[in-house]
């Protein structure tokens, strides 16, 4: 589950990446995108119920990959610390809107960086690090200017 995450940053750090391509590494098409919609991939880790690809033109260059979990209890907040270091929480889109964090996935030499944004359940009674994740987005973000 976490190898796909970092797949998916990966791919969308390269210089040159299409959505067909993205499509290829992570699944099979479900429903046909285009330039205005995502594209639905059944994916091929069983740990993520649905993968969407933004925008969903096969030629075109994806800037958002959301993913969500296939099932609560799959991956932990704690486990994707682990694995990409310090997280960022951001504000909640309302008082009934899941608690959210980001993660940064940055590879000096590739030409994008990967921005990471996590929902995830927020319970008074459980440890952060084992709040179970809802759904990740993947977010292709360029570098600054120098």
């Amino acid at each position: 589950m976490i190898e796909t995450v970092k797949q998916v940053c990966q791919m969308l750090s390269r210089g040159v990446i299409t959505t067909g391509e993205l499509l290829g590494a992570l699944g099979s098409l479900e429903q046909e995108g285009n330039e205005n919609t995502a594209v639905r991939v059944k994916p091929t880790d069983t740990a993520f119920r649905v993968i969407d690809i933004m925008p969903g033109s096969p030629a075109a260059t994806p800037y958002i990959v959301t993913m969500e979990t296939a099932g609560a209890s799959l991956l932990t907040l704690g486990a994707l610390q682990v694995a990409l270091g310090r997280d960022n929480p951001l504000p909640r889109g309302g008082p009934n809107r899941p608690a959210q964090t980001m993660f940064s996935y940055d590879d000096a030499a590739a030409p994008f960086k990967c921005a990471i944004i996590v929902r995830y359940e927020d319970d008074e009674d459980v440890d952060h690090r084992d709040a179970p994740v809802i759904a990740l987005q993947c977010r292709r973000d360029p570098r600054p200017s120098s």
